[in-house]
């Protein structure tokens, strides 16, 4: 196996606060504090964890949105925060992202057409005849009808609106995409259709995912692989099967059991986690999720858990595994 597509290395990212009557001392919000992971190309890898657990800040970062405190992202084995003019406005091309919101994700005075478009503008790609016969292919690609070409944001449904964002992702030809919680804000009817479009797009395209959500049931019928973030640490990667079939992080496996059963007539034990989740700016020594985790030990309590192979490249860092 070659070189990964992108590979993340050691990646913190701290906000600092400053406190009220104060002039030096800081507090700082520790939303993503040491995480490594890589994504293969062609790949779909799947980031879940609770709300405020880091994952849109591993968003930003991967995209060079923001600067990280420490640490490296390698694009194609170069550090994206080393790119300048020319690099970074090459890299802006190959990676896109694809947004939560489909209502506030797209600005309600531009026309669709515009909206899927804005990139060539930006890049200065193809003539305006050139650039309208792209704009309507990509429209029809993912299931919009041409005569959309020229209607306001606030015509279409939700589904309707995703689907425009998901064009507008397409439109540079990217090598990578983030999605970032794409059906969360969907009606589950239309989940399964976003999903399995994000899914014909990327035979087609050759697209690499990162695929971001807090819903478990979301992330197996796309994703390669899953890793699991807790309170800015990742705790456990695996392939889907593997997740599914032996979760082996004891938060995985609180996340797996809360997953409803879409089966009436089977009764459901929920095993709810103990505690409030403890805050960033505060974490706990040692193994985050040591203050809800059933089978907490000595150990959990002041050393940080490595990642361990359990077997098959399947990687948890958690002190009941050898």
């Amino acid at each position: 196996m070659g070189e990964p597509l992108l590979k993340v290395e050691n990646l913190y990212k701290h906000y600092p606060i400053r406190r009220p009557n104060t002039l030096t001392k800081h507090d700082q919000v520790k939303a993503i504090d040491g995480i490594s992971f890589h994504i293969e190309e062609g790949e779909t890898l799947g980031l879940v964890g609770e709300s405020g657990c880091g994952k849109s800040t591993t968003r930003k970062l991967v995209l060079n949105l923001e600067e990280p405190t420490k640490g490296a992202v390698f694009f194609r084995g170069e550090n994206i925060f080393d790119f300048k003019k020319d690099a970074l406005h090459r890299f802006r091309r190959q990676s896109q992202v694809i947004y939560q919101d489909p209502y506030s994700s797209l600005n309600p005075a531009w026309k669709i057409g515009s909206i899927i478009g804005e990139g060539f503008n930006v890049h200065k790609i193809g003539s305006p005849s050139e650039r309208k016969e792209k704009i309507l292919d990509l429209m029809e690609k993912v299931g919009l009808r041409k005569e959309y070409y020229d209607r306001f944001p606030h015509e279409f449904s939700g589904g309707q609106r995703q689907r425009i964002g998901i064009a507008r992702a397409l439109a540079l030809n990217p090598e990578f995409v983030v999605a970032d919680e794409p059906v969360s804000a969907l009606d589950v009817s239309i989940q399964a259709q976003v999903l399995n479009l994000l899914k014909d797009l990327q035979e087609e395209f050759g697209l690499t995912y990162l695929f971001i959500s807090h819903d478990l049931s979301v992330v197996k019928h796309l994703c390669d692989r899953i890793a699991v973030m807790y309170l800015g640490k990742i705790v456990e990667v695996a392939t889907t099967d593997q997740l599914y079939s032996e979760p082996s992080h004891p938060y995985t496996q609180m996340l797996l059991k809360a997953i409803p059963l879409p089966d009436p007539c089977k009764k459901l034990e929920l095993t709810a986690l103990e505690g409030e989740v403890p805050s960033p700016i505060n974490p706990p020594s040692g193994c985050r999720f040591h203050t809800r985790c059933p089978h907490v030990m000595d150990k959990c309590k002041k050393e940080i858990p490595p990642m361990v192979d359990v077997g098959d490249s399947h990687m948890v860092a958690c002190y009941l595994y050898k």
